[in-house]
């Protein structure tokens, strides 16, 4: 009976809880109108952002094709009225609809829509008709201005997890690794201050601080493992609460209001050279910053990992998560995505990156498109790394791919680390001891402890020798360039350049006997 009864209790709070976000969500499901001042104002001028589209949509028949079907939720090019064409760029340009702007605004749009149809001899069809979606009541995913603002209702038990692992789990790790809880503003965030010069390396001048913004998780802790891999700098963590799964603070800030408190992070802790860092949607707040006038000056490079920031003008990140709807597509992120999510404001390309900026992907990523993200920063030459086999998010759960990550990130930085022979030594024989002593609980040749992990626990400390090189990445690039040769040929549709060219977008090993060669050489 008492099992029963809370049982009842329960299925009571989850309908109260159902009943209250669907009062709640009404609130905002009118579209927004720019006439209304519901839209901020573009971080990019018309003619810059009409000038990206076009470039893009100028380099080929097949990039002009598959941009418009992703926009128009692939319905073919050939199929599409140029009439919805220009629409969309009303949209993508001035976020405005065709009668709302001005006859000069219009002839701009259809200047460039010319020239894009005689470069690639782009076609339309005056009788065809977009498709549409059928979560959408737009022909494209103008997602602003969409009405069938719908989401996944997660149970209230799934929000009390996201809470529990976020403070009762989070809030000791990170404690315990060094950091200290603190608040600017509006804008929570955590710090470990440590200083480089220490007896492995040394600085010369101010050390650079990495600002790190995490993606849409349960919070820091999903971060832990990445996070202990850069133990000898200072770090500083920003919470963004609103990506949390947390329906109690899905408050957006605005991009001056955000700007101007990791501003004043930053003089608080007298840090004047800062690295910014982030995964997946923390690469919007990268843009944020980037195009920051007043931030700029203490920006050394960037890192962005899995970041849907770069071509954001490519449909396939609102696609898939605005129409499609993953699983984790909740009432939070249904508001932030459909009410306070602004493409021009976050959109990066290679060239918007400071020097020495890197950029890793994953290869079977379901929101970023890759090809495109790679040539582009082939293009520009900004460094690049592709892991393998692993889709969005995997890189920061999976222990290799996570190495795999960390370790180019710092084979572009200067400073290296010693390691002395019997420390090798010391770590070899605790991962043979641990290899044989999980032989007698795991099926044989496949210990937890055989994941190369252990292999790497001199990497913790940036620097590393055991991280590669450029020259080894460049070799490793020529090698893999050259078996690919036959199927390169064969697979001439890929857009993008394959993996292990001039970006270094390598995600194999390095031949065994170069490990031996390297480990001899410790």
């Amino acid at each position: 009976m008492q099992s029963a009864g809370c049982l009842i209790l329960w299925a009571v709070a989850e309908a109260v809880f159902f009943v209250i976000l669907k009062v709640l969500s009404r609130r905002w499901q009118r579209p927004l109108d720019r006439v209304l001042g519901d839209v901020p104002e573009a971080a990019l001028t018309p003619a810059e952002i009409l000038r990206m589209i076009e470039d893009y949509m100028s380099r080929s028949l097949e990039n002009a094709e598959s941009f418009l079907a992703t926009w128009f939720f692939d319905t073919p090019a050939s199929e599409l009225p140029r009439e919805d064409v220009e629409d969309l760029f009303c949209w993508s340009v001035y976020v405005r609809r065709r009668h709302e702007i001005t006859e000069e605004e219009l002839d701009v749009l259809k200047e460039s829509l010319d020239r894009i149809q005689e470069k690639v001899g782009l076609k339309f069809n005056p009788d065809g008709r977009a498709k549409g979606h059928p979560a959408s009541t737009q022909k494209f995913a103008a997602h602003v201005w969409e009405t069938n603002c719908t989401y996944h209702h997660l149970p209230l038990v799934y929000y009390m997890i996201a809470w529990f692992a976020k403070r009762v789990i989070g809030t000791p790790v990170l404690l315990l690794m060094g950091f200290r809880y603190r608040k600017e503003g509006g804008l929570p965030y955590w710090i470990r201050e440590r200083d480089c010069s220490c007896g492995r390396r040394r600085f010369s001048g101010q050390q650079e601080a990495l600002l790190f913004f995490h993606g849409i998780s349960f919070g820091l802790i999903t971060y832990a493992q990445f996070l202990l891999r850069f133990r000898h700098q200072t770090v500083i963590l920003v919470e963004l609460n609103w990506v949390t799964f947390n329906p109690l603070c899905s408050r957006v800030p605005g991009v001056s209001e955000f700007c101007s408190d990791v501003s004043n992070i930053l003089s608080k802790n007298k840090l004047s050279k800062v690295c910014l860092s982030a995964h997946s949607y923390g690469s919007f707040m990268v843009a944020w910053l980037l195009r920051n006038p007043e931030f700029t000056a203490h920006i050394t490079r960037v890192i962005l990992i899995s970041s849907p920031a770069l071509n954001l003008f490519i449909a396939k990140t609102c696609k898939i998560v605005c129409y499609d709807k993953p699983f984790w597509f909740d009432y939070t992120l249904a508001r932030l995505f459909f009410r306070h999510f602004f493409w021009h404001q976050c959109v990066l390309t290679a060239s918007s990156l400071p020097k020495g900026s890197t950029v890793v992907l994953v290869e079977n990523d379901e929101l970023v498109p890759v090809q495109d993200c790679v040539r582009d920063c082939c293009e520009n030459h900004v460094r690049c790394h592709v892991i393998p086999r692993t889709t969005h998010g995997g890189e920061m759960i999976w222990p290799l791919a996570c190495n795999s990550m960390v370790q180019f990130i710092r084979s572009g930085q200067e400073d290296t680390a010693p390691r002395s022979r019997l420390f090798q030594r010391c770590n070899d024989a605790v991962v043979q001891v641990m290899d044989l002593i999980g032989r007698f609980f795991i099926m044989r040749g496949h210990s937890p402890f055989n994941l190369q992990v252990l292999t790497y626990l001199d990497d913790f400390w940036p620097g590393g020798q055991r991280s590669w090189s450029n020259c080894n990445l460049v070799d490793m690039a020529k090698s893999d360039a050259h078996k690919d040769s036959t199927s390169t040929a064969a697979t001439r549709s890929d857009v993008s350049p394959k993996v292990g060219q001039d970006c270094t977008a390598v995600g194999s090993k390095l031949p065994r006997r170069r490990d031996r060669q390297r480990r001899s050489d410790g």
